[in-house]
């Protein structure tokens, strides 16, 4: 682990969410910071000056590349890959073998309710689904198993599996093999 890392001992409200785990063979680089309850698994890169916020899992395997922000109870599995850029809403849940390109923007608040929302709904990737550079995924959507989401897309509406969709707002294009 970098000299450099920072590990926030509680959070914005003073909680403690228990101990940062990182496994074996896995590098922390420059610049990330890292809150209570953080769980790094087997062989994972994470590039410089992410944000690992409270109880982030990330599975063996996987990529996190530079200037991601992963906020609260996010899961990652096994093999992911998250590219530069990206933002991970609170409460996504990202299955085995899914790549997300760059500047990748997701949303868990539909109602835009700040200060106090009483909704929010992270999306959810399925195994082996791909998103493109620059897609937009809104709250509670689902992009199915083995689907392709293009680059730029604003998906407003889950996708299901197998699939190829695109455009803004996205909409199934064709089947994907």
């Amino acid at each position: 682990m970098a000299s450099t890392v920072r590990i926030v001992p509680s959070e914005d409200d003073g909680r403690q969410f228990g101990p940062v785990v990182i496994a074996e063979n896995s590098i922390v680089r420059d610049g990330v910071i890292l809150s209570t309850g953080v769980r790094i698994g087997s062989r994972v890169l994470v590039g410089h000056h992410c944000v690992l916020r409270r109880r982030v899992q990330i599975g063996n395997d996987s990529v996190i590349s530079h200037l991601v922000s992963i906020q609260h109870d996010v899961v990652l599995g096994s093999r992911v890959r998250i590219s530069s850029l990206t933002h991970l809403t609170g409460g996504t849940l990202i299955e085995d073998d899914v790549q997300i390109g760059a500047g990748v923007a997701t949303v868990d608040d539909s109602a835009m309710e700040w200060p106090r929302p009483t909704v929010l709904h992270g999306p959810v990737f399925r195994q082996g689904c791909r998103i493109g550079s620059g897609a937009t995924i809104l709250g509670g959507v689902e992009i199915g198993r083995n689907s392709l989401i293009g680059a730029g897309s604003v998906v407003t509406r889950s996708v299901p599996e197998n699939v190829i969709a695109f455009g803004n707002p996205a909409y199934v294009q064709r089947d994907r093999p």
